[in-house]
């Protein structure tokens, strides 16, 4: 079983990580921690929450060097991701929802959301699993654009 160490560099108060992507196997490990021991807060998205142990429930926040561990529990392909910030306060983009086998490490640094816009889900910050609501925006890395759903929809009368 493989493990991974992701660090978090403090850059002027975006925490960018050491990689961009891990793939995820049932059984393999990955860690997180900072390199200047300075607190984290990790928002995962609701497809990665479903594969680590143990779960997490809401916004994971480390304290100083403390390295936060998680298992993947599966090896199937899913909407993952995780978005790093200083503080649990902080205002949060949606999750992409295009399914890969990889766990998307995101950085937000221009309030743009992940990947550049795209299907979406919102980030659940209260603990509770977030609700699959989509968005069609932008392509995600290259991926399909969702049309917005119009089925049931009528148009209004035109006065003649």
């Amino acid at each position: 079983m493989a493990h991974t160490e992701v660090t978090l560099t403090n850059n002027s108060g975006v925490l960018v990580p050491s990689v961009d992507s891990i793939r995820v196997v049932s059984g393999d490990t990955i860690a997180f921690s900072t390199t200047d021991g300075s607190s984290a807060v990790l928002f995962f998205s609701p497809g990665a929450v479903a594969v680590l142990s143990p779960p997490p429930s809401g916004p994971v926040t480390s304290a100083g060097s403390e390295k936060i561990t998680f298992t993947f529990t599966s090896s199937d392909p899913g909407a993952y991701s995780v978005f790093f910030e200083t503080s649990n306060s902080a205002s949060h983009p949606p999750f992409p929802v295009q399914e890969s086998g990889l766990l998307h490490l995101e950085t937000d640094s221009k309030g743009s959301g992940f990947g550049g816009g795209g299907p979406t889900v919102p980030i659940n910050t209260s603990g509770v699993a977030a609700a699959h609501s989509f968005s069609a925006q932008a392509e995600f890395r290259g991926g399909p654009t969702i049309p917005p759903n119009t089925a049931g929809v009528t148009k209004p009368k035109s006065e003649d």
